[in-house]
């Protein structure tokens, strides 16, 4: 009888094995590192704007402000207008852009990508009214990747190696200032000699 009951105990214990399929244990040796870290990597991009955005209009606003015969009271007045601009912009895309999230944060990064685009294409047209139109869709495609990127981070890295990876914005943001200003060394000084290298 005793043995009966054994058997029954060990057939039930069994059965809930059965029910219950066993938690697969995760270590960072199982994930594919080089996916992981490319992935995250082609999102940070968008951090790496947030940065460059910051830093890009200090480099070249005095050889744009030469380039188009500034005095000096325009020059701070327009550079204080297109860095506002771009400013608003950002701010205004980083509130509203949460709204496109139900289709997706993937298709969100794509169309903020195209939005992008325009608004760089637009600042290539030598007018400064034009400029401060595509300095303010380039803002409201940088103020959305604010908030797409680090969301899409967070939610896409194992909980392994949150935390590294958690400050991947902030390092991206640090590095795409860091670019705008080595960029901005191009750009040469102001002085007439120098002025064919803001052209490049």
């Amino acid at each position: 009888m005793a043995q009966d009951d054994t058997n029954l105990l060990l057939n039930e214990n069994q059965q809930k094995d059965i029910d219950q399929p066993k938690e697969r244990d995760f270590s960072t040796k199982e994930i594919k590192l080089r996916y992981l870290v490319s992935l995250l990597m082609a999102i940070s991009l968008g951090s790496i704007q947030f940065g460059y955005m910051i830093g890009s209009w200090n480099a070249s606003s005095a050889a744009y402000g030469k380039l188009n015969n500034w005095d000096e009271d325009e020059q701070i007045n327009y550079v204080m207008a297109v860095q506002s601009l771009t400013t608003a912009g950002a701010a205004v895309g980083s509130l509203f852009s949460g709204n496109l999230a139900i289709i997706g944060k993937w298709n969100c990064l794509m169309i903020t990508n195209v939005v992008l685009v325009i608004g760089v294409s637009i600042t290539t047209i030598n007018e400064f009214w034009v400029l401060c139109l595509g300095k303010f869709i380039y803002g409201l495609s940088v103020g959305a990747f604010s908030t797409y990127c680090p969301k899409f981070i967070a939610e896409t890295a194992p909980i392994e190696v949150k935390g590294p990876f958690g400050a991947l914005t902030q390092i991206c943001i640090t590095f795409g200032i860091l670019l705008a200003f080595c960029i901005g060394l191009g750009v040469g000084d102001v002085d007439e000699v120098e002025q064919d290298s803001f052209e490049i």
